[in-house]
């Protein structure tokens, strides 16, 4: 159950809905004193698996949009829109990580950004 509870607040986070804990839980069968120590949940080794397994996929594809802004031939909309995606799942690995979503805690991720984009403009 704890699975289904970790992939229920996955898909919560992407779309976009706040996720509430305590009704995730009920709603996967567990009891209102469960329910109001989601800590019982979220710290099981099932719920910590599926989570990190996700992250860790997320992680990747984040690297890989990275790696495809790098390249030499993409043109505005096709940058922007690898920018756009690079924002998003960096956003969801924060939010699901419990780290900050706000501009912030993603001042690496500005520089990494804005070190492609002089390189590609030196490089135009």
């Amino acid at each position: 159950m704890a699975r289904a509870v970790a992939r229920d607040v996955i898909d919560t986070v992407n779309r976009g809905e706040k996720v509430v804990m305590a009704k995730i839980i009920r709603r996967h069968g567990y009891s209102e004193t469960t329910a109001k120590n989601a800590n019982s949940v979220t710290n099981t080794k099932a719920y910590k698996e599926e989570y990190e397994n996700y992250l860790g996929r997320l992680e990747k594809h984040r690297m890989n949009v990275i790696s495809a802004m790098e390249r030499k031939d993409l043109n505005e909309e096709q940058y922007r829109t690898l920018a756009d995606a690079q924002t998003k799942i960096t956003h969801d690995i924060q939010l699901l990580s419990g780290g900050k979503t706000e501009n912030v805690g993603l001042e690496q991720d500005r520089q990494t950004l804005k070190a492609i984009v002089a390189a590609i403009q030196l490089e135009s």
